[in-house]
Order: C-alpha cells, then sequence, then structure tokens
C-alpha cells in the first residue's frame, strides 16, 4: 500500500513496494473515513430515531396537562432527526474505491458504482466556508456528495492525475480545512482503515 499524505506518497513499512504496473496488473485507489464515521451512523441512529419517535407519539397522545413537549417542538425535533439521518446515512460518502476505471462509492446505508468516463468533476460546493468543504462528485446521472477528510484533497489532486478528463474544483478554503484538520492535536488512525491508499493488484 501507498499511504498518501498532504498529497505525498509514502511507503508502509509493513507492506512490500507494488510491483509495476503492467498489463496484469489493476490500478487501485481508494479514499476512506474507515469504521468511526459509519459506526458514528449507527450510533445517532440508535439513540435518536427511538427518541423522536417516543417524543412524537407522547405528544400526540398526550393532553394538555401531559408532561410531553408540545406537538410542534416534537415534530421539529422529529424532522431535524429524520433530515440528519437522511444526509449522514444515505447522502453523503465516507469511502471511494476506483478500480481501473469503475468507482464504487459507500455511505452507511446504500452503495453504488459508476465508470470514471461518467464523472465530470471533483470538488468542494461553492460555500465551502459554510459546508466546511463538503466534496462533490458531479456525474452524468447526477451529484454525489462527500465527506471531506483530511486527504479528500489529496485524492481529488489524484484522480484527476489518472483521469485527466475529470476537472479538479477543490477549493482554496477546502486545502486549508484538510491542512487545519490534518494539524489537530487529536487521535487518529492512520492504518488501511482510514486515510487514501493506492496500490497494483493483479487482474482476478
Amino acid at each position: 500500500y501507498w499511504l498518501h499524505q498532504d498529497g505525498c506518497v509514502h511507503r508502509n513499512a509493513s507492506q512490500s513496494l507494488p510491483k509495476e504496473l503492467t498489463s496484469m496488473n489493476v490500478h487501485c485507489l481508494r479514499y476512506t473515513l474507515g469504521n468511526p464515521y459509519r459506526l458514528m451512523v449507527y450510533f445517532q441512529s440508535a439513540i435518536f430515531v427511538p427518541s423522536a419517535t417516543i417524543l412524537l407519539v407522547g405528544s400526540l397522545l398526550g393532553g394538555q396537562s401531559s408532561p410531553w413537549p408540545p406537538l410542534e417542538f416534537s415534530v421539529f425535533f422529529a424532522s431535524c432527526v429524520v433530515w440528519t439521518q437522511y444526509g449522514f446515512g444515505f447522502r453523503l460518502i465516507y469511502s471511494i474505491d476506483v478500480r481501473s476505471t469503475t468507482l464504487t462509492w459507500k455511505t452507511p446505508y446504500r452503495s453504488g458504482s459508476l465508470s470514471t468516463n461518467d464523472i465530470r468533476s471533483i470538488g468542494t460546493l461553492r460555500l465551502s466556508f459554510i459546508t466546511g468543504g463538503l466534496g462533490v462528485l458531479k456525474t452524468s446521472q447526477g451529484t454525489l456528495l462527500v465527506w471531506p477528510g483530511y486527504s479528500f484533497p489529496a485524492f481529488a489532486d489524484r484522480l484527476t492525475a489518472l483521469f485527466p478528463v475529470i476537472e479538479n474544483k477543490v477549493g482554496t478554503f477546502a486545502r486549508f480545512a484538510a491542512r487545519l484538520q490534518k494539524s489537530w492535536p487529536l487521535p487518529r488512525s492512520d492504518s488501511k482503515t482510514t486515510g487514501l491508499y493506492e496500490w497494483d493488484e493483479p487482474v482476478q
């Protein structure tokens, strides 16, 4: 495996150097936030979905003198839970694998794949200073949203280097946010479960 850090490629000392790309090898590229993101979404679902359901039912069945909050508040809270769970669970991609010319993406609750020929551009939303540099893959089939880890700009740079027809639109703020995130003095895994990796593997 080759671990990308700040756009540079480093060999993982526990792995041997990849062989040169030949006709019998497939080139692979991976961007992933790993299990922490997926488990966070599952945990939020397990806590907030039942809580919103209980609040909504209690407000509907309870009278004016009941200890339950007003129905308006319960509806608002349930709407926020549904919206956030839909966004984090079904819309925001946390893992992307590029194997040869096929790109496979995953959210905690769904996945899909498409050809790299269908990708028009990779970048960030225009209001990235508000959205925190939220990643965007524009394809012929629609728009895919990507949760931006610190290695997302490096992934975009490498993807567009491998496939020059894909336009790189990662903004300045997103690159600054990635550098800032990488410098945070917080525990973070740089193992195979997170980060940006590139390798060659034999054709199956």
